[in-house]
Order: C-alpha cells, then sequence, then structure tokens
C-alpha cells in the first residue's frame, strides 16, 4: 500500500533521475562491427568506434564490465579485452549472412558476421569500464 505523502511516486522518481544521471554523465559512442570470412580465412574485420554527435534514446540493455588497467581510452580498452567485447556484441544482436557456390566441383563458401552501429554508454570509474548498449 502507498502513503498519503507519496513516498512511492517520489522514490521512483529520485531512482530514475540517478539512473538518467549516471547515463548521461558516461561518454557515449556509436560501435559497428564486421567479420567477413571465406572458405575459413579470415578476410576482412572492422570495428568502427566514433564518439556521438547526438544523443542515444533508447533503454539500456544489459551492461558488461570490463578491467580498465591502461588509460580511460575506449580503444585502448577494446584491444585488451577483444574477446569478451566481441562474445558481448554476438549475444545482442548480430546479423549472419552465409553463400554456399559450388563451381565445377569446387565448393566455396562466404560468412559476413555484422553487429550493426549501435549506441553505446562507456563509464570509467577507478579501474573498472562499465559498457551498456542503449537500445
Amino acid at each position: 500500500m502507498r502513503n498519503r505523502n507519496g513516498n512511492c511516486s517520489l522514490l521512483l522518481t529520485l531512482s530514475s533521475l540517478i539512473f538518467f544521471t549516471t547515463l548521461l554523465s558516461a561518454q557515449t559512442y556509436r560501435i559497428g562491427y564486421r567479420v567477413v570470412v571465406k572458405d575459413a580465412i579470415l578476410v576482412d574485420e572492422t570495428l568502427n568506434i566514433s564518439r556521438t554527435m547526438t544523443p542515444c534514446h533508447g533503454k539500456a540493455r544489459k551492461a558488461l564490465i570490463l578491467e580498465n588497467t591502461k588509460s580511460n581510452n575506449i580503444h585502448t580498452l577494446l584491444q585488451e579485452h577483444r574477446e569478451e567485447f566481441y562474445n558481448y556484441l554476438y549475444r545482442q544482436s548480430l546479423h549472419v549472412r552465409h553463400n554456399n557456390k559450388t563451381t565445377n566441383a569446387i565448393a566455396t563458401s562466404l560468412t559476413t558476421l555484422t553487429f550493426p552501429t549501435e549506441c553505446f554508454t562507456v563509464d570509467f570509474k577507478g579501474n573498472l569500464a562499465k559498457i551498456t548498449l542503449i537500445k
């Protein structure tokens, strides 16, 4: 039951205000990733990272927390924790395109894995970095 003085709505307002101020204090980036594999050989791998020019709108998804040992630079952080970050991306929304082609009894395959460019917030606090997908 709620009290007549509105403590429940005040608590809800304060908690949402704290949540959004932590998102606003974090740096926002647009990150996209693409891998092309032909006949089980890596042909191309691209990771695009850029600062956002406009605010990101949407709901925060599950966050990834990484240990930050060197600096507050997103590029070096993602190079250090490459496997963990890619596994995080794969679980979010990965698009897979696969083609098989057989010509003169020679089979070839081309697989493209794409994570579309999405908005992320990155918050560096002490020796930890919290990366959150905004979708």
